[in-house]
């Protein structure tokens, strides 16, 4: 069984969605979750849909109550309606996506970008992924626009992965995140990162 609940902006609603049909959702390791939901359009017109609309979606086993599905919420992305099922399929991209956009706004020949160790740099994989993040949408980035601190918390440093390099000038911040993974997996430590709503 599952319920979902429609959210506005600051992560308030608790009213569930109606004529929820059918729903499909994956979540993996450093990649964006996608959900698809299908509803009557009985309760729905264009109207009802705003762009990156929250979503939070409760999933229930046989027996017992109502859990959060994943530590996410979902944002709406494509509503599309079906005339001949006279359906809604909505889209929904969970909070990872967040990082889908913004690029590592820096020039090759900053520390902010080039991370390597002919630059000086000597962190672990773990700690480079969360100074691109500081540095890009937090309390590190030299644009005031593009700080996210008071919304975003990064969490402390921690030393756990292997020592590793990266190059990321006006590279995607997610793809360049999923790079560092990717080489610490090959130096035989995995590493993972995920943005978690606060509530």
């Amino acid at each position: 069984d599952y319920n979902v609940v429609p959210q506005d902006a600051q992560g308030k609603g608790d009213q569930l969605l109606q004529g929820l049909l059918e729903i499909q959702a994956a979540r993996s390791f450093n990649t964006v979750g996608s959900a698809t939901l299908t509803l009557s359009d009985r309760y729905y017109k264009p109207s009802s849909w705003v762009p990156n609309q929250r979503f939070k979606i409760y999933r229930r086993a046989t027996e017992g109550s109502f859990t959060q599905l994943g530590n996410t919420v979902w944002f709406l992305k494509q509503p599309t309606w079906h005339y001949s099922s006279k359906t809604w399929e909505l889209k929904l991209e969970d909070t990872l996506s967040l990082l889908n956009n913004p690029l590592v706004a820096y020039t090759s020949d900053t520390l902010y970008a080039d991370k390597t160790y002919d630059n000086g740099n000597q962190a672990e994989a773990d700690d480079i992924l969360k100074a691109y993040v500081r540095e890009n949408l937090g309390a590190l980035a030299l644009a005031p626009e593009r700080n996210l601190a008071p919304y975003l918390t990064v969490e402390d440093n921690t030393h756990q992965g292997p020592v590793v390099e990266k190059t990321a000038s006006y590279q995607e911040l997610l793809s360049v995140l999923t790079s560092v993974c990717q080489d610490a997996e090959g130096l035989g430590t995995p590493i993972y990162f995920d943005v978690v709503p606060s509530s």
